[in-house]
């Protein structure tokens, strides 16, 4: 594996995605979890996102369907897309999973 990859395994990264700007690195700590956020974590073997409550609870009323709320649907799609690019330049590919604060996988 190339440098990045094994780094990956020895300490994974975590991206935090927000209204307030681009993906930033966020700490691999409880505090990272915030209802407004989503996560992105790349351990190497997995790939998770992550919604935060109140993320995950505009989802499931469909704002990002909405086509006033497109700043919503561009959120929802970032780490998705920064994800897929993770899994297509992996061998083995990760397991990817999607998941919602308070909520089972």
């Amino acid at each position: 594996e190339n440098t990045t990859n094994s780094l990956a395994m020895i300490q994974p990264t975590l991206l935090s995605y927000s209204f307030d700007g681009p993906p930033q690195p966020a700490l691999l700590d409880c505090q990272s979890v915030q209802p407004n956020t989503i996560l992105l974590l790349d351990t190497f073997f997995h790939v998770v996102v992550f919604h935060g409550e109140t993320i995950a609870a505009w989802r499931e009323q469909g704002y990002h369907e909405q086509e006033e709320h497109a700043a919503f649907r561009s959120l929802l799609e970032a780490p998705q897309a920064d994800a897929q690019m993770i899994m297509d330049s992996r061998f083995p590919v990760p397991r990817y999973i999607v998941c919602d604060q308070h909520k089972s996988e």
